[in-house]
């Protein structure tokens, strides 16, 4: 009986733990979004951002910021991302010139242009 409280336990506080990532990855693009570094979600998962921000010689860095990025806008385009469908494309754009930085899928994982 004590195995199964502690396996309720354990989900529910994985499940904060997820939340609270969750919570600090939307935090940390509307913050982006407020500095105007980045530009607002649109309904698709192009992103327009301040190249300088990036660590673009830093391919970790770049898959993991690609990644947390297309997650919240999943979030916040959630209808959508579903009819996409597991393999959504995220593309970076640099706000100030309009070139392509990178595209990120799940699938693919990361390329650089």
């Amino acid at each position: 009986m004590s195995f199964g409280i502690y396996s309720r336990i354990k989900i529910f506080d994985s499940m904060k733990i997820d939340m609270q990532k969750i919570a600090r990855l939307v935090a940390s693009v509307n913050e982006l979004v407020k500095m105007n570094l980045m530009q607002a979600f649109t309904d698709t998962p192009n992103v327009y951002v301040i190249k300088s921000i990036l660590q673009l010689k830093d391919k970790k860095y770049m898959h993991n910021w690609c990644q947390n990025v297309l997650s919240v806008w999943k979030l916040s385009n959630a209808e959508k991302a579903l009819t996409l469908g597991e393999d959504v494309e995220l593309v970076v754009y640099d706000k100030e010139t309009g070139d392509m930085l990178c595209r990120y899928s799940k699938v693919n994982g990361l390329k650089f242009s």
